[in-house]
């Protein structure tokens, strides 16, 4: 009987054991929509960000720039509906979903244009 016992416990932690090893990763494409141009900064600034997720994850994760179907008060749509994995939105082009990120758009919050993401 004790060694029904111990054998049971020893299959039982060999199993959560091999349970709590990492899993091999599998290679996942993302598919980004944004509605700018290719000259715009912000995508420029997307494809340095591209190469950087590549780096990390060690080449496990690509992502695809897509051409948007959508205008940029839809790009939140394109989310919801599964059809973008990722998208460049601007949360007041959606009136009514993001209520809260309003406040940063309010005037004068700021002293100065230049220190409008830092001040106090």
């Amino acid at each position: 009987m004790r060694r029904k016992a111990t054998a049971l416990l020893l299959a039982a932690g060999v199993l959560f054991a091999v349970g709590l090893a990492p899993a091999s990763a599998q290679k996942q494409t993302l598919r980004l929509a944004h509605w700018a141009g290719p000259a715009h900064q912000m995508v420029q600034t997307q494809e340095a960000w591209i190469k950087t997720i590549e780096v990390a994850s060690g080449g496990n994760l690509t992502v695809v720039v897509m051409a948007a179907p959508a205008k940029p008060e839809g790009q939140y749509d394109l989310i919801k509906n599964g059809v973008r994995d990722l998208v460049w939105a601007v949360p007041s082009y959606t009136h009514g979903l993001f209520d809260m990120l309003q406040v940063t758009e309010l005037p004068f919050l700021c002293p100065s244009p230049a220190g409008r993401f830092w001040c106090t």
